[in-house]
């Protein structure tokens, strides 16, 4: 479950709670993570006030089916998904099915075109460039193929 963590804290630059099945129930971090996946694939998510700190069933459910909808128009098969009842009720078996599948899609996302040129300094204290593609999706260094 450790390695499962590490995609979306990654994704999200932050620590997720202890109880990950709970903090994931009411969709919203799972509808940060799909945006950061692909931006904008998740229009309108639902999100706990100061007034009211706990979602209603009824958005919590929307976005939770945000998310999968995002994730199939990700790629994701169906296979891979689970219910929207098995994440609402963060049962292991769905926390489990989506983490993976997530991690599958976060590791593929795609890249941008055209190479951005970088200097970097070698052991021999000389310049050398070396092309690299900078992957917004990833948020990370990823060398060119």
């Amino acid at each position: 479950m450790a390695q499962l963590r590490q995609v979306p804290e990654s994704r999200l630059q932050r620590p997720l709670p202890e109880d990950l099945a709970e903090a994931l129930a009411n969709g919203v971090i799972l509808c940060q993570l799909a945006n950061q996946l692909r931006p904008r694939s998740v229009p309108f998510i639902h999100v706990p006030s100061p007034a009211v700190p706990k979602l209603s069933a009824l958005k919590s459910r929307k976005n939770v089916e945000s998310f999968l909808e995002a994730c199939r128009k990700m790629g994701m098969p169906e296979a891979d998904l689970c219910s929207p009842s098995d994440l609402l009720q963060g049962t292991a078996q769905g926390l489990w099915t989506t983490l993976e599948a997530v991690k599958r899609v976060g590791g593929r996302a795609p890249r941008p075109s055209g190479p951005l040129l970088v200097w970097a300094a070698s052991s021999s204290s000389t310049w050398s460039s070396c092309c690299c593609s900078l992957s917004s999706t990833l948020g990370s260094w990823v060398p060119s193929t």
